[in-house]
């Protein structure tokens, strides 16, 4: 053997070595902080699945109303905006450091919601992690971000994923408050309560699921049980005195919890109560009673749309949580109400509570149906039953020692496997191509099928913009308030002095007149946004197409970019 066999083996066997140890020090590194670990993979898949493609689908038309007024506030001191169509402020408000840091407006509105989700993964880990143990806060959290239904609103610039965050801190903060019984809880639970309401009034659910928080509090009723036994066998008067102090025992925690609700409740609404400050107060109310029902009007009819919500409830949650993972939620929730785990019965109240008020209160209003963005809140109950399922059955299936062990053991690995690809597929489709993705029937009427959707938005303001490179030019939109196409137009020229937008009523038949005096001196186009029973201009009005975005699927509903003729011209 020569002397560079030697070396060249003793070189071999000490990167070896070298790569055993660090393969050691890995599996070592895994086992103290499994954890730390699966936090750091889920955050990495999450940061994946929001920022991949995160302008690939259009501008929504709530988006383009809430990008737009976060240009616009800082402006002259702009700042309650949003109040002037009975919006709270506080969502925009945190959109104006986005829109302003980046370029693209729509993908630098949409960070935020991005920002928002990710701290609900954070909220997730802590919900999970109090109520049972780090593995189902680190489930409910890996669940959160693969269910398509969490990354599409984490992916879009309205107040609902920033909304969702808050429902999570807040029930966490009650959570950790019914524990300890400290009222300096409340500061947390009232301040996130007060920050949901100056977002939006959906937050107000908060009031009906917070208090059950108390439900979660392991091992009370069974203290409390023991308690009464062994105060019903003193006798005599000092029975008597020992069994009021041992009721008085029993009812303390409730009575501390009571208090730590109606001071959190009390904060949150004088938090809330600085809107009253705003001459434009009014018209949060005025704004709510369009889209929900009253206490008269509900109590008048309470069951008018009752039904066909829980019907649009159960059906959008099936397809956009996937069949398997909501049916996992569910029976995980049961599995553990069955087995008087008591954050079950809190996780239950919590997704029951959304469900059935929303299904009250939801009016019908622009859509003849509930939209999915209003039951949002129920889908994490839901991803942390699921994850105890999946706990309870894996711990369930390594003990079975039997013959038909290994079976089980299979079917198990197979049911979670495809509980988990299904999800994972639609989220690939949502990121890559969302008009081929298989959605609820309401998200692909609002985002990709009908006149909501902002197809075409960007590609005619990118064309208005190279025209204006030239000159002065003209853009008429027909849409007299906020929206789109107007909104969206004017968010992506923002800041364009060559170019002046002009809106116009999406339901008038005549041409506009300043539109036809424009022409005959600068270049003049239009953005025509389909609507119902507007799906063109009239066929008299003096445009040349030049472009024509069709919303996806649907041959009626579609965009146009036209050019005026000069001889509109007066």
């Amino acid at each position: 053997m020569t002397p560079e066999t030697v070396k060249n083996e003793q070189d071999g066997q000490s990167g070896a070595t070298d790569r055993d140890t660090r393969a050691a020090r890995a599996v070592n590194v895994i086992r103290r902080h499994p954890s730390v670990v699966a936090m750091c993979s889920i955050f990495a898949l999450y940061l994946l699945t929001r920022l991949l493609f995160l302008g690939r689908l259009p501008v929504f038309f709530d988006e383009s109303i809430f990008i737009r007024w976060a240009q616009l506030a800082p402006r002259n001191g702009n700042w309650m905006v949003s109040m002037t169509d009975g919006k709270p402020p506080i969502f925009i408000w945190l959109l104006i450091p986005f829109v302003s840091a980046l370029k693209n407006p729509l993908v630098a509105g949409r960070l935020l919601s991005v920002s928002a989700g990710a701290m609900s993964v954070y909220g997730m880990f802590l919900i999970g992690k109090e109520l049972r143990d780090w593995r189902l806060g680190a489930w409910g959290a890996f669940l959160y971000v693969i269910c398509p239904f969490t990354l599409w609103y984490d992916r879009i610039a309205i107040t609902e994923g920033f909304l969702l965050t808050v429902f999570i801190f807040g029930l966490y903060f009650a959570l950790r408050a019914s524990r300890s019984l400290n009222p300096l809880w409340s500061l947390a639970i009232g301040g996130t309560l007060g920050l949901g309401l100056l977002t939006k009034g959906t937050t107000e659910l908060l009031f009906v699921i917070t208090p059950f928080a108390f439900l979660a509090r392991t091992g009370y009723g069974r203290s409390s049980a023991r308690e009464g036994r062994g105060g019903d066998t003193v006798g005599g008067s000092a029975g008597s005195s020992v069994g009021v102090t041992e009721r008085w025992g029993r009812l303390q925690p409730l009575a501390r919890w009571i208090v730590v609700i109606v001071i959190s409740f009390v904060l949150a609404i004088a938090i809330y109560s600085l809107l009253r400050l705003s001459s434009m107060y009014g018209l949060i109310a005025a704004r709510n009673s369009i889209a929900t029902k009253g206490v008269g009007e509900l109590l008048k009819h309470p069951f008018d749309v009752f039904f066909s919500n829980v019907g649009t409830i159960i059906g959008t949650t099936f397809i956009f949580m996937t069949p398997l993972l909501l049916l996992g939620g569910v029976a995980g929730l049961i599995y553990g109400a069955a087995k008087r785990w008591h954050p079950a019965w809190f996780l239950l109240v919590w997704t029951v509570a959304v469900g059935v008020v929303e299904a009250l209160v939801a009016k019908h209003w622009m859509f003849n149906a509930i939209l999915p963005r209003f039951f949002l809140a129920l889908v994490p109950p839901l991803l942390l039953g699921a994850g105890y399922l999946v706990i309870e059955g894996v711990g369930a299936v390594r003990k079975l020692d039997s013959s038909r062990a290994q079976v089980v053991r299979i079917l198990t690995a197979v049911v979670v496997f495809l509980a988990l690809v299904f999800p994972l597929f639609t989220d690939a489709m949502v990121i890559a191509k969302p008009e081929e993705a298989l959605l609820p029937y309401w998200i692909r009427v609002q985002y990709i099928t009908d006149w909501p959707s902002g197809w075409g938005i960007r590609e005619s303001a990118n064309y208005i913009a190279e025209q204006s490179e030239k000159g002065p030019v003209v853009v008429g939109t027909n849409v007299k308030g906020i929206g789109l196409p107007t909104d969206g137009i004017e968010l992506y020229l923002d800041g364009n002095r060559n170019v002046k937008v002009v809106p116009f009523s999406s339901t008038t038949q005549e041409f506009p007149h300043e539109l036809a005096e424009a022409a005959a001196s600068y270049p003049v186009y239009v953005v025509f946004n389909s609507f119902p029973g507007y799906e063109s201009p009239p066929a008299e009005w003096p445009l040349e197409l030049i472009s024509q975005f069709p919303k996806d699927g649907n041959n009626t509903q579609h965009l146009n970019l036209f050019k005026v003729k000069p001889t509109a011209a007066p």
